[in-house]
């Protein structure tokens, strides 16, 4: 009885809907706004797009389209690699690896951050350069090949 008594009596009160919808923002979450904000949207949408093209196979249509050889973009470890990487990508753009700092303060790297930064930079250029050295030289891997052989030719 006392809880009909309670609703009754709060019937004709405006209910407070202050901060109802606001959005609750993680520790290592970015916010994103403006240009920065529309750039990474059209990333996840146009990463998006990827997917459902290479699974229907359009990239198949758009390379017979221009005369291009095609490669198999759902051949299993190809298309695993540019799902994680892709991921990946998209998701520390949306997310930080610890978190951030109220907005204002400065933040200093660590050590080991700066080691590990130092040593992922190293890691790219020299996956770079084996890229290029591929592509300049014409000496591309196909079927049949050993796994290691440009590791073995190029990278050490």
């Amino acid at each position: 009885m006392s809880a009909q008594t309670q609703i009754g009596a709060n019937e004709g009160a405006p209910l407070n809907t202050a901060g109802v919808d606001d959005e609750v923002i993680a520790s290592n979450q970015r916010v994103f706004g403006g240009t920065l904000g529309l750039t990474i949207v059209t990333l996840c949408v146009l990463y998006t797009a990827f997917h459902v093209g290479a699974m229907n196979g359009i990239h198949d249509r758009i390379t017979d389209l221009l005369g291009l050889r095609s490669i198999d973009l759902t051949e299993p470890w190809r298309y695993r690699l540019t799902h994680v990487g892709g991921g990946l990508m998209l998701g520390f753009l949306l997310f930080a690896g610890r978190g951030l700092a109220a907005p204002g303060t400065p933040t200093a790297l660590g050590l080991v951050e700066r080691v590990l930064l130092a040593a992922g930079g190293a890691l790219l250029l020299v996956a770079g350069g084996q890229l290029l050295l591929m592509i300049l030289t014409g000496d591309l891997i196909v079927m049949g090949s050993r796994p290691d052989k440009h590791l073995m030719t190029y990278g050490w």
